[in-house]
């Protein structure tokens, strides 16, 4: 795959006189999951209509592997996948049946048809699902099913509108797993719209904010934090509670393990890690496998909803 495989240069998008994207230049590369982030009126839709080449520009290009995006391509749609926020299903067909009847409409040849569904079905665990028809299926079900939909004609691209919205706790928490394993093991590159900042935060490798079709930021969730001024490292206080039962010296040894310029110091029953990078999570883990009773956790990192807030414009006051 080509790397950035998709490319939006000095990209203006007008609505009479209402200004959707203005003079964007965007990057996303190869590989990556990149999360599109901002309020409603942001600009996230119409990138996602111009890249599924259904919404043209008023200047500047776009181009995904390359190749330039044309008003309604072919091409556009051979390497781009789809899960709108509110996918639908033939109810009165099974998993399989809707996932055959897109094989054909998608002009895949019918000889082909049995093994992409049975792939497509392995891709999103769907398989002990397939024959049941979509009328019984959750919420949860449906969008994996939306997902293998996207998927079939094994497209570069996948992009998600709203992904995990209605799910409960563990279907978001699978649904994650899932779009972790097909960036992972499948080499797609996937693009998240979301309002749901927590759940960007776990996936996305970068995220790009934007508001009034302006990018505000752009970049991990370490590059943004030190764009904000918390650079001077990151600090994690745990404390414990009861004896904890490994020598300190073997713990220190395993956390440093996770980067190595870790810094720690001890105290009768917690101790405080400061280090370049933010790794609460994994220090909190290593506690965990070793059977310490974590009782407190505090960190001064920023998370990706302080990020954002730091970037929304203030509302307007009446004086």
């Amino acid at each position: 795959m080509c790397d950035p495989v998709i490319e939006f240069k000095n990209v203006t998008k007008k609505y009479s006189n209402y200004i959707a994207l203005n003079n964007l230049n965007l990057s996303i590369q190869s590989g990556e999951i990149f999360g599109l982030l901002g309020p409603n009126g942001a600009g996230k839709t119409t990138i996602i209509l111009m890249l599924l080449g259904l919404s043209e520009c008023n200047s500047g290009f776009i181009n995904i592997c390359g190749s330039p995006v044309i008003h309604r391509s072919a091409k556009a749609k051979q390497l781009i996948g789809y899960l709108p926020d509110n996918v639908g299903f033939y109810k009165n067909l099974t998993g399989r049946e809707n996932l055959e009847l897109i094989c054909k409409l998608n002009k895949i040849e019918s000889g082909l048809i049995p093994h992409r569904v049975e792939t497509l079905l392995q891709m999103v665990d769907m398989e002990k699902f397939a024959n049941k028809k979509t009328s019984t299926y959750s919420r949860g079900m449906k969008q994996r099913l939306g997902i293998a939909q996207a998927l079939v004609k094994f497209p570069k691209i996948l992009i998600l509108d709203e992904p995990t919205l209605g799910l409960d706790p563990s279907g978001v928490q699978e649904l994650l797993t899932l779009v972790k394993t097909l960036n992972e093991r499948h080499g797609i590159t996937i693009i998240i719209s979301s309002h749901n900042l927590e759940q960007v935060q776990k996936i996305c490798h970068r995220v790009c904010i934007l508001i009034c079709g302006k990018i505000k930021a752009i970049g991990s969730l370490e590059t943004l934090a030190a764009g904000l001024g918390a650079n001077n490292g990151f600090q994690t206080f745990i404390r414990w509670q009861g004896e904890i039962n490994i020598p300190l010296s073997k713990l220190s040894k395993i956390i440093k393990s996770i980067e190595p310029s870790i810094s720690i110091e001890w105290g009768e029953d917690h101790m405080v890690v400061n280090s370049p990078v933010a790794c609460t999570p994994s220090i909190v883990e290593v506690c965990i496998n070793n059977k310490i009773a974590v009782e407190e956790v505090r960190s001064n990192h920023l998370n990706l909803s302080d990020i954002y807030e730091r970037h929304l414009p203030l509302p307007t006051q009446n004086l």
